[in-house]
């Protein structure tokens, strides 16, 4: 199964100068507690703005073109072998855009969080068609500075 999670403004900011536009613990903790255990995928610069090092209890993998990568705690995958993984554990990709775009017609869930305001972003979520997906649970919080934070995810309306 493959899943694309990230967090988002009003504007669909998703990022400000490699980092999230903003802070937002709940939103932290959900991403925690979805991604647990599973396998997380990320592309070279999501990777970098983390500290190149490994999200625990998790299988951590990187997308990058740089053949001499230093990977350190996390292994590179193909799009191939993510596919394959993808059969038989769940993969929550976890940014950025580039390999977002490169899994949007094999994504089977979308857990999309949306922080309420605007905020200075200067990377913003690849457009997404919606009408393919069906929203199957919807949750709303009370996050830091009385930001409401709304919590989806959306399920492809046909499974591969």
């Amino acid at each position: 199964m493959i899943n694309f999670i990230w967090a988002e403004d009003q504007n669909g900011g998703i990022g400000y100068h490699n980092h999230l536009p903003f802070h937002q613990p709940k939103d932290l903790n959900y991403f925690k507690t979805a991604t647990m255990g599973h396998a997380v995928v990320m592309g070279r610069k999501t990777f970098e703005s983390i500290g190149k090092r490994s999200l625990p209890n998790r299988a951590n993998y990187v997308f990058t073109r740089q053949s001499d990568y230093d990977f350190k705690e996390a292994k590179p995958i193909t799009k191939e072998e993510l596919v394959a993984l993808a059969k038989t554990t769940s993969v929550f990709i976890i940014g950025g855009n580039s390999v977002f775009r490169l899994f949007l017609e094999e994504v089977d869930y979308l857990y999309r969080t949306v922080v309420d305001g605007v905020y200075p972003a200067d990377t913003y979520i690849l457009p997404i068609d919606y009408d393919k997906f069906d929203l199957v649970k919807q949750t709303e919080e009370i996050g830091e500075n009385d930001t409401r934070l709304t919590f989806q995810v959306w399920k492809r309306k046909t499974l591969h």
